[in-house]
């Protein structure tokens, strides 16, 4: 009697890494440096929006894919650890932020990323009457009075030196006026170190009234060596900590 042999063959199967279906593949977070995304990121939603202010000239945005294996590619680049700035204009940008396994299954998102253009803009304007006659030929915003507060400076062509008070509010109201004609430039600087500024004024040559507060100036007195100074600038020159005052002369000096 002859028996029959039977071979069995246990074949192995490999077991197979990583996602191979997009239908199982997606992005598990998508972060942006700036703005907020809108919808809240759901990983089964692939379109969103961002804003970000014009300052913003670059953004960095993340993402992590739910295979570990998968590379992550923002606006056409492979990122470093899931991450990437892009460049963003003025305007619309949309920048899709890719999965990609190692077996080349693909899954993409869209972040459409509006970068504001600046935009400037002003209130109706507000009148400030001064006490003295003429039409106004220099004006300038110095805290005169060491309040904190930028007042107003002007000159006129009759030759008066005025300063209008600010009282925080942007209201002005008189605060002193000087005769001084000629006025070519005039500024405010405490010189003496007493926290109360001294009016520096280029008329002719150049003087100084000391600061008695409040906007209150003494009697000025003139800088000689200077005739016709055609600008000056108060600077730190020496390293003593007291300000120097560089002028200079009409023939170039």
């Amino acid at each position: 009697m002859k028996r029959a042999t039977v071979c069995v063959l246990l074949c192995g199967c490999a077991d197979l890494i990583g996602i191979t279906d997009e239908r199982q593949l997606s992005i598990v977070e998508i972060g942006v440096s700036a703005g907020t995304l809108e919808p809240a990121f759901d990983p089964a939603i692939t379109d969103y929006d961002v804003v970000v202010g014009y300052g913003t000239g670059a953004l960095d945005i993340h993402a992590e894919a739910n295979d570990p294996e998968a590379t992550i590619e923002i606006g056409g680049a492979q990122s470093v650890e899931g991450s990437l700035a892009v460049a963003v204009p003025i305007g619309d940008i949309v920048v899709d932020v890719v999965a990609r396994t190692p077996s080349d299954v693909v899954v993409t998102y869209h972040v459409k990323v509006h970068r504001t253009d600046i935009t400037i803009g002003f209130a109706a304007p507000r009148s400030v009457f001064t006490p003295a006659p003429g039409m106004i030929s220099q004006l300038q915003a110095i805290d005169f009075d060491g309040d904190g507060n930028k007042d107003l400076g002007y000159a006129t062509g009759f030759g008066d030196l005025g300063v209008m008070g600010n009282d925080g509010a942007a209201q002005f109201a008189p605060k002193s006026m000087y005769p001084f004609a000629g006025t070519r430039s005039f500024s405010a600087r405490d010189l003496d170190g007493d926290a109360k500024p001294e009016m520096i004024v280029m008329a002719g040559q150049l003087w100084v009234a000391r600061g008695l507060g409040d906007a209150v100036f003494d009697t000025a007195f003139g800088c000689g060596g200077v005739g016709n100074p055609g600008a000056f600038s108060f600077v730190h020159l020496d390293g003593d900590g007291i300000s120097d005052l560089v002028v200079a002369e009409p023939n170039g000096r």
